[in-house]
């Protein structure tokens, strides 16, 4: 056998299409494969302009292609679409050389095809698949950003609704009362409420049934020309009220439990408007669905009891406060009356405890306000630098272990404020740093003052390992107050406040204590929230910092913590200056 045979033998047992043209474009040879791959057989091309194989909206590759072929270069795995005898189209991969004569003169090119349409269709379900992934992620993020079971629920049937391409979606769902009683309610998406007030509660019939008893997913191309359609009483066909629904889809969605939360349930007015890819979409939502869905009823169960829990408090704290009002008042009759002695110590120490006992039930009674959005203010132009004097005063008299240092502008500062609750939260980082300096005497407090202009601080949550700021501490030429003020070489320069010109002024307390970890400082403000020391046993509730939070904010102020274990740590409130 000769190279020639040889030759057109290999090409013809080929599988891709093996084509050659010339220049102008016009088809020379034709393979069995090409036959085969584009419907023509070899009679039907030879002499044909290869545009027969190329989509109008192509055209212009051949043009490309030409220009490459005349000055010599290969086009090599170029990826493009190429119609059949049919008309249908084929994803192919096309490898064209050059075809030169005797004398080295390019006279055509070869065409060599390749069918891929296995590997595009598996590229479209790889990126179908990632597509999918995406939705999934997304879903299960939106869900988890919120804990109301309604809001979840609208959510889940506007995204539903949305990736199924439905005109409406609902989502059906059982609600237990304190009774024990159920009632169905539902949420909407795709059409407004008014077009769904008469639509009747789906009910356990049989086209229903596989839904609520949680059999899977059904979709219909077209629901009336399923055998039960329409078969239940007083109905006949479609219930009055009911949207116009020809495409159908229903999901079930249950919870880790097994027991069936509800259905989601699609329409379409136009048959075969929901696929397998629908399918495959909702059977990964709706198990994130019921996850948020239970995190909702949970948080739901969780609120109710918080609600008890507030209630007992109040109640409890209420009641709390006619005996403890009155052993005081026998304690300070007492106190009066006795001798100096062992008897009037052991009076004053239980007047203390009794003090201390109070201050706990006024906490408690504030948190439940707070919760309840009762606690009031009377906002008046209040002297904070005054405000703070008196509490310094007054925490140094309770406890004389520290001395108190402190750093305040020689002139007044004036903020729009309670009184009553900034005292409050002064007396709280006051007590506090003393409370956990167990083994230090000097508690330092700052006031200071930053006229409009300035940029008010973005409050650090913690300052990590890094060093607390210094804070100089000075009061002045002469004593402020009748504790021990320990003053510096230099008297604090004049801070001027214009009353035109309003800013912020921060109060700032530090102490030389045992410090709070790093991981414990986003946290320290939350109700209830106490830091474990394992080498100090430090008594309290959690809630003088969550009081105080929520007494700045409402004060449309800042509070924030600094702290580095071991060393101490500085806590720090902003108020707009009056």
């Amino acid at each position: 056998m000769d190279k020639q045979a040889i030759l057109a033998a290999i090409i013809d047992s080929s599988e891709d299409a093996i084509i050659s043209k010339t220049l102008e474009g016009n088809i020379t040879s034709w393979n069995r494969a090409a036959e085969q791959m584009f419907g023509y057989r070899e009679n039907e091309v030879i002499g044909k302009h290869i545009s027969i194989l190329i989509p109008k909206d192509r055209l212009a590759e051949e043009d490309m292609i030409i220009d490459n072929i005349r000055n010599g270069r290969r086009v090599q795995h170029f990826q493009t679409i190429r119609v059949r005898k049919d008309g249908s189209t084929l994803p192919i991969s096309l490898t064209i050389s050059p075809i030169k004569n005797s004398d080295g003169t390019i006279i055509g090119a070869s065409k060599i095809a390749r069918d891929i349409s296995d590997q595009v269709q598996a590229e479209q379900e790889t990126q179908k698949h990632l597509r999918n992934l995406e939705y999934m992620l997304s879903v299960s993020h939106t869900l988890s950003e919120k804990l109301e079971l309604q809001s979840i629920l609208q959510q889940l049937t506007d995204i539903t609704t949305r990736l199924t391409g439905a005109e409406f979606g609902a989502f059906f769902y059982n609600k237990s009362d304190s009774n024990g009683g159920h009632y169905m309610l539902y949420t909407l998406s795709g059409v407004p409420q008014e077009a769904f007030s008469n639509y009747s509660i789906p009910r356990n019939t049989p086209l229903f049934s596989k839904t609520f008893n949680g059999e899977g997913i059904f979709r219909s191309d077209d629901i009336r020309l399923d055998p039960r359609y329409g078969k239940n009483p007083p109905y006949d066909g479609m219930p009055p009220g009911h949207l116009h629904t020809v495409s159908y889809l229903a999901v079930p969605v249950t919870s880790t439990t097994g027991q069936v939360i509800g259905g989601l349930f699609f329409g379409h007015s136009l048959p075969r408007m929901f696929t397998a890819e629908h399918e495959k979409l909702l059977e990964g939502i709706a198990p994130q669905a019921a996850v948020a869905i239970d995190n909702a009823k949970l948080y739901e169960e969780v609120k109710a009891l918080s609600s008890l829990k507030d209630e007992f408090i109040g109640v409890a704290g209420h009641e709390l406060r006619t005996p403890i009002t009155t052993i005081k008042g026998y304690l300070q009759l007492l106190e009066d009356q006795a001798p100096p002695g062992l008897t009037k110590d052991f009076i004053e120490k239980a007047l203390r405890q009794v003090n201390k006992l109070n201050r706990l039930v006024t906490d408690l009674l504030d948190v439940t306000r707070i919760h309840a959005g009762k606690l009031e203010y009377s906002i008046k132009r209040t002297s904070i630098t005054h405000l703070v004097k008196e509490c310094i005063e007054t925490v140094w008299h309770i406890h004389t272990s520290h001395i108190i240092e402190s750093r305040l502008p020689e002139q007044e500062v004036f903020v729009m404020a309670d009184a009553t609750k900034i005292e409050q939260v002064l007396i709280n980082f006051l007590t506090n740093a003393i409370k956990y300096s167990p083994r230090a005497n000097k508690i330092y407090i700052q006031v200071s003052v930053h006229p409009n202009g300035t940029t008010t601080p973005s409050p650090p949550i913690h300052a990590g390992g890094t060093a607390l700021p210094s804070l100089p501490i000075h009061a002045g030429d002469a004593p402020l107050l009748s504790p021990p003020i320990h003053a510096g070489d230099t008297p604090l320069p004049a801070l001027p406040v214009q009353p035109d010109a309003p800013g912020y002024v921060i109060v700032s307390v530090r102490d030389c204590g045992i410090g709070i970890p790093k991981q414990h400082l986003q946290n320290i403000f939350h109700r209830y929230y106490r830091v474990s020391h394992p080498h100090h046993a430090i008594s309290g509730l959690g809630i003088g910092l969550y009081i105080s939070k929520e007494m700045i904010e409402r004060h449309n102020g800042s509070i924030w913590a600094e702290s580095k274990e071991g060393e101490g740590s500085t806590f720090h409130f902003s108020l707009p200056l009056a």
